[in-house]
């Protein structure tokens, strides 16, 4: 295989974390702007309607390539990765994290309380009140899968990934940065918008440093220019 064709086939998954205010949107909304200029289909979804405002500054011919969702549940995201962002070359999901955690709990309490029991081993124990039924010990496994199998869904796709997260808990962070290939830490300073580079699969060198081009940089990558 030549590399030019070994470029061709690989898609970059990005995460970028960050507290709120730092510009996580805004490096989403110049890639996706970068994207569409070059020809590329993006799918924008939105958690929290975040990014409309700065997407409404775009020029008509960069919204022409954008499709923008909002989305609110773990079934919608699911079902979208699934049937619809195959054909984008490249999605969007900003925030993912931690609202991805939060709707893989809800989705789970939700489809346990519609079943009306779950199993303890292989003990069934039936939700006598479904007021009170929360999930709690083992069960918070299965919402853990839910999770872990937007990641993987995330990994499968044939497109460029960029998502966002707040400041991810300590437990889980290795975890889930483990399913990208690059992750960035936003920081908004008086310098302007500069990123620490956690982790870069297969260039560790470059983890550890500070960066005030990191949005010029995934979109060169994105857009096969760099």
């Amino acid at each position: 295989m030549k590399r030019d064709e070994l470029l061709q086939s690989y898609k970059l998954k990005t995460l970028l974390e960050a507290d709120s205010g730092a510009g996580k949107t805004y490096a989403c909304v110049k890639c996706a702007e970068a994207v569409s200029e070059n020809g590329g289909k993006v799918l924008y979804l939105d958690v929290d309607e975040g990014a409309m405002l700065e997407l409404l500054n775009l020029d008509d011919n960069a919204l022409e390539n954008i499709t923008y969702l909002n989305i609110s549940s773990y079934a919608q995201l699911n079902n979208i990765l699934k049937k619809k962002a195959e054909n984008y070359d490249l999605v969007i999901i900003d925030i993912l994290y931690p609202h991805l955690k939060d709707w893989a709990r809800h989705h789970v309490r939700e489809a346990l309380l519609n079943q009306g029991y779950y199993y303890l081993g292989e003990k069934r124990i039936p939700i006598d009140n479904p007021e009170t039924f929360d999930l709690r010990g083992f069960l918070y496994s299965i919402a853990n899968n839910k999770e872990k199998e937007i990641f993987i869904l995330l990994r499968k796709l044939k497109s460029h990934i960029i998502c966002t997260a707040y400041p991810i808990d300590d437990d889980k962070k290795n975890q889930i940065r483990g399913y990208f290939d690059i992750v960035f830490q936003i920081f908004h300073t008086h310098e302007g918008r500069t990123a620490k580079t956690i982790k870069v699969r297969a260039n560790p060198q470059l983890e550890n440093k500070l960066t005030n081009n990191y949005i010029e940089a995934l979109c060169a990558k994105i857009t096969q220019e760099g």
